[in-house]
């Protein structure tokens, strides 16, 4: 990319997006260049092309909201590029239904530049979330390195674990085990997955 405001951006893992119209406020809509679901995406405040954040508005009546929250505060936590060049990728942070009904993302590079999904809170009660979702991660042998977007990321982490709890309770952990490394030539290898429910 050019991080420039003519860049060509991808949705869901791989659809090209094209723009089709400019707002008078300057955000500029998207659309697939192939329509399959018939989401319309909106780059708010995209200015010279290094910042702004996404919505996309689905069919069926919900809003995503990528690298901004419902409230259209932007996080750098979620969103992936360098400080030079701008942002090169977008995450989602908040899915809200018509009714208001929401899911939340929470995000971490982990001191590294490759965000990370660390958390998920949903079923709200004055913004206090009920439940959660939190996730864990250690250190991989096998950092994963890409400079496909013009500045190099690295992925040094991968999941260890995760907990789900129901307000301050407990109701599911799992833990993620990996083979030792010497044995797998320094690759990340899966070895067990442990499961835990309410009480242990």
């Amino acid at each position: 990319p050019s991080y420039e405001s003519t860049d060509l951006f991808a949705a869901n893992g791989g659809s090209e997006l094209v723009a089709v119209r400019t707002k008078s406020n300057g955000d500029q809509v998207y659309r697939a260049r192939y329509e399959r679901e018939f989401v319309r995406y909106t780059w708010v405040g995209a200015r010279t092309g290094t910042q702004g954040h996404w919505v996309a508005e689905y069919p069926d009546g919900p809003k995503g909201y990528y690298g901004a929250d419902e409230r259209n505060q932007e996080l750098p936590s979620a969103r992936a590029g360098d400080q030079t060049l701008g942002t090169a990728r977008y995450y989602l942070v908040a899915k809200v239904d018509p009714f208001g009904n929401k899911v939340r993302y929470i995000w971490d590079d982990l001191d590294s530049n490759v965000p990370l999904l660390v958390g998920l809170e949903w079923v709200f009660l004055e913004d206090q979330a009920l439940y959660r979702a939190t996730l864990a991660y250690d250190l991989r042998p096998d950092a994963v390195i890409d400079s496909a977007l013009g500045y190099e990321s690295a992925l040094r982490h991968r999941l260890s674990g995760g907990r789900i709890f129901a307000g301050q309770e407990l109701v599911r952990e799992v833990e993620l085990a990996y083979e030792d490394p010497s044995r797998t030539l320094e690759m990340t290898r899966l070895q067990s997955v442990r499961q835990w429910g309410l009480g242990g």
